[in-house]
């Protein structure tokens, strides 16, 4: 192939500019809120043809003059605004909530990262100190909002406990779970219980969530092995406080442990210098098997991802005359084979591959899709406030998507940017072609720790260029709002959010707890509670539990007879999960007519 007469990475962004203009222009009239994803990705263009394209990641020379002693005390002082972070969260009297300066200093602490790593000249004792504060952030996140409630975090955890102390109880893996054929997840937990006799979400936070947790490692090496260790070190702290990465990190499902595996097998995939080697060939399958019977969706992902580095490394090798393979066809052939082997096993006889992926795209185990849910009222603010994580995450994403099809990049970085780029496309795919139903945002969770490191780039090209002493200190600020806009960002946050109209707590309290327990001594046939707080009642009484959340958008209730509606405060005063607002004063007042019996500051009982 000849060599092409112009930059591919700017072409690509002037063209993709044009297009996002034209989508904003007409996305905005049509739906405004909506209209903020095209304008995100062309100031994302922008940003690259302006600032970006001339750069180079392998390397800058606008370092701050210090000696070793100097960046030793900067190093310091990101442990110090850490043990204030941890001073915060000690001596806060507030039970469930972690204030707004908890979230600042940890921010901060981020934002000093972001300064050690861009415009000082550290040496390697110092770097691994920066990759242990950014552990030490990832646990308050991922692991001390599980310290703040005495059971289980969100909604599919409640399901998943159910399914392994069965399993437990009986020795076996119990039929008649969503997960009783695909058990990786629920194995390890399962085994964590027994060997250290914990309950388990004690036995989850140890083998899941620090193991997220130590998971960062690999994104880190394998930013270092495509590119540098900055940009390993960046993207280690950019996937760290990532607003989805965080909600997992406490929402523990098998997401989360797929997700591990598949940083994992990315790690081995892209690193293997000798991809025939048994070593290596043994590893990638032992983890490529337990991400295939972790999760279907994320296994897919993996399959997408894989296939997508086999047809796009030959082209970028040939336009840019680089002879280099990352991912040899029969590994893909293999991990598809097998992965299509489970599924069969799963569904219990062999079907047509459309009727497979069919049921892989819709595959819900939480039930979310068998329910009816209700778009949420927002103003454009509101949506702003609860997106802007994700806006600006993917928006430095697309500017290191641009520079990895430059001759400056490589085929490992630019494989990787691109399966990225398929992954996120996957959700408006099924939302056009109407496969995906309500699953299609899942695909979300694989995309944001494959764009880690384009995003890393993206920072890299805008802000590690600054000469002047101002320059840097504005840089550092954008990093602190990023970080911050982040953990505070209700989908990652489940205490105090910034946007509490947004907010619905995945949560109970010890009140509400305690009201769960006292179901249990009523002589009752049905309770009607919100979708949130039916799964302690399950748990803790043997009532018939149905959800009042179509009775409250109706403000009907005589379909009741003489069961009991179990209303917790928070929502009352707030909104379900369920429902697109708050609850009128009309439902409060109907609500109020009711025969109270049971009033614990949290949760009122009232008969009808």
């Amino acid at each position: 192939m000849k060599p092409i007469p112009f930059k591919v990475d700017v072409t690509s962004a002037i063209l993709v500019a044009c297009v996002c203009l034209v989508a904003s222009v007409i996305v905005f009239k049509v739906n405004f809120q909506l209209g903020f994803a095209p304008f995100s990705a062309l100031i994302a263009c922008i940003f690259y043809l302006i600032h970006g394209y001339s750069k180079n990641v392998e390397g800058h020379s606008n370092y701050i003059t210090c000696n070793t002693v100097s960046c030793n005390l900067f190093i310091l002082l990101i442990y110090l605004f850490l043990l204030i972070t941890g001073l915060i969260l000690v001596l806060n009297y507030s039970l469930y909530n972690r204030t707004l300066l908890y979230f600042i200093t940890l921010s901060i602490s981020g934002g000093l990262i972001f300064f050690c790593t861009a415009y000082l000249n550290i040496n390697k004792f110092q770097k691994y100190s920066i990759l242990f504060a950014i552990f030490i952030i990832s646990i308050h996140l991922y692991i001390i909002p599980q310290f703040l409630y005495t059971d289980l975090i969100g909604i599919d955890p409640w399901k998943h406990e159910s399914f392994v102390t069965s399993s437990i109880q009986s020795s076996h893996f119990v039929e008649g779970f969503a997960y009783s054929r695909m058990p990786g997840m629920h194995s390890l937990i399962s085994m964590a219980s027994l060997i250290l006799d914990v309950n388990y979400k004690k036995a989850t936070l140890i083998s899941i969530s620090f193991s997220q947790t130590i998971s960062l490692i690999f994104i880190y090496l394998l930013s270092k092995n495509i590119l540098n260790e900055r940009i390993g070190m960046l993207a280690t702290l950019l996937l760290a406080i990532s607003s989805n990465k965080v909600s997992l990190g406490f929402w523990v499902q098998p997401t989360t442990f797929a997700l591990i595996m598949a940083t994992i097998l990315l790690y081995l995939v892209f690193i293997g210098k000798d991809m025939l080697s048994v070593p290596n060939v043994i590893l990638k399958l032992i983890v490529g098997f337990t991400l295939i019977v972790t999760h279907m969706q994320i296994a897919l992902g993996m399959a997408i991802v894989f296939f997508v580095i086999h047809i796009c490394t030959p082209f970028y090798a040939s336009v840019y005359k680089r002879k280099e393979y990352i991912l040899n066809f029969r590994f893909l052939f293999l991990f598809a084979v097998i992965m299509l082997s489970w599924w069969m096993y799963v569904s219990n006889h062999f079907i047509l591959f459309v009727d497979i992926l069919k049921q892989v795209i819709d595959f819900d185990p939480s039930g979310v899709a068998g329910t009816t849910v209700y778009a949420r009222s927002s103003t454009n603010t509101e949506y702003v406030v609860d997106m802007s994580s994700y806006f600006l995450y993917y928006s430095l994403s697309v500017v290191g998507i641009f520079y990895s099809i430059s001759k400056k990049s490589n085929i490992s970085y630019f494989a990787l940017s691109l399966s990225g780029v398929a992954i996120a496309l996957i959700p408006f795919v099924l939302m056009l072609s109407h496969l995906g139903g309500l699953l299609g945002e899942r695909w979300i969770y694989l995309s944001q720790v494959l764009m880690a490191i384009p995003a890393a780039v993206g920072v890299y090209l805008i802000f590690f260029s600054n000469k002047s002493y101002i320059g840097k200190f504005i840089s550092v600020f954008l990093i602190i709002l990023f970080i911050f806009a982040n953990v505070v960002n209700p989908s990652a946050n489940v205490d105090n959010p910034f946007d509490r109209d947004s907010f619905v707590r995945p949560a109970h309290t010890n009140s509400e707890l305690v009201a769960s327990y006292t179901l249990s001594r009523i002589n009752n046939d049905e309770v009607f509670t919100d979708y949130i707080y039916q799964f302690p009642v399950l748990k803790y009484s043997s009532l018939n539990v149905n959800e009042i959340e179509p009775l409250l958008l109706n403000n009907n209730f005589s379909l009741i007879g003489n069961g009991l509606i179990v209303m917790r405060k928070e929502v009352l005063i707030r909104r379900t999960l369920k429902l697109p607002q708050r609850l009128s004063p009309e439902i409060v007042s109907t609500l109020s007519s009711f025969n109270r019996i049971y009033d614990n500051d949290a949760v009122v009982f009232y008969e009808t």
